[in-house]
């Protein structure tokens, strides 16, 4: 499990620990990698 950063804030960590649950499906990652390409 990823490191998660400090927060004084519990609904912020309650976020925090929900994002590491977060999956992407392969379309989703490639239309990333699109956006990425296209600002280099």
């Amino acid at each position: 499990m990823p490191a998660i950063p400090g927060t004084g804030d519990p609904g912020h960590l309650v976020v925090n620990v929900a994002a590491g649950a977060l999956r992407l499906s392969e379309e989703e990652m490639a239309a990333i990698d699109r956006v990425q390409e296209d600002e280099r």
